[in-house]
């Protein structure tokens, strides 16, 4: 009885090792595969990146922008604004300055023509003459 048991056992043992194995097999080959497939993405990424970098030589962008029609220049050093890294400009730039300057003078001269507009209208109603009729 001992020895059928053993024997049983055994079996049993090489069945599990046996699905094991296979389990373990299956396995390899998918990442097998996925790592193949990862090769060949970071292949296509190495390649796309290299073509955008090719395309943003500042001699291709002059190519394209002559091809296009369009025309435009390098910004100045004074144009550029640097920002923090929760997306606000960097305190103490000139570019900044410069464009809270521009739009405090577009919202004086939106406020100006308001009321401007306003205190012409005004004058021309009572500027009018009244009709006789009622």
């Amino acid at each position: 009885m001992a020895v059928a048991t053993l024997i049983v056992c055994m079996l049993l043992m090489m069945l599990v090792y046996w699905l094991f194995d296979s389990r373990c097999s299956a396995i390899q080959r998918e990442i097998g595969k996925a790592e193949k497939v990862l090769a060949a993405l970071e292949a296509d990424c190495v390649r796309e990146t290299a073509r955008w970098d090719e395309m943003k030589t500042p001699e291709k962008l002059a190519e394209c922008l002559t091809r296009f029609g369009l025309e435009m220049k390098t910004q100045r050093q004074d144009q550029i604004v640097r920002m923090n890294r929760d997306g606000r400009p960097a305190p103490n730039q000139i570019a900044v300055t410069r464009a809270r300057m521009r739009a405090r003078g577009v919202e004086n001269m939106a406020s100006y023509k308001t009321t401007g507009a306003r205190a012409a209208s005004s004058q021309r109603t009572v500027a009018k003459p009244r009709g006789t009729r009622r």
